[in-house]
């Protein structure tokens, strides 16, 4: 006899034993199916608010590229490249491009306004 449990997320165990891999002993209702259907879609529907949450958060870029600093703070190359070097921002450098965070930005710019 093998048995095998399918679990819901916490929400129900359904437990099937098979025999011979035909033969089940537990007879599955409709409203066992129902019931299942509904906690199903419950989850499914848990995941896309989920998934669209996660969506709305990361459309906000963390790290901006050396163009967007420039536009975003009205100021020069140069003065991207002398926060870099005084290192007053956080930087990466991928395939050659620099990139900057955006919170350290924002913070150091803020802080000089005060």
């Amino acid at each position: 006899m093998f048995q095998r449990k399918i679990k819901i997320e916490g929400a129900a165990f359904i437990l099937f034993r098979i025999i011979n891999k035909d033969v089940m002993e537990e007879i599955v209702t409709k409203e066992d199916l129902r019931q299942f259907g509904l906690l199903l879609m419950d989850k499914i529907q848990t995941i896309f608010k989920e998934r669209n949450s996660q969506q709305k958060e990361s459309s906000d870029p963390e790290w901006l590229k050396s163009k967007a600093v420039r536009k975003l703070l009205d100021i020069s190359a140069g003065s991207v490249q002398n926060l870099r070097m005084t290192q007053k921002v956080r930087f990466k450098k991928v395939l050659g491009s620099y990139y900057y965070n955006k919170e350290d930005l924002l913070k150091l710019f803020k802080d000089e306004s005060n």
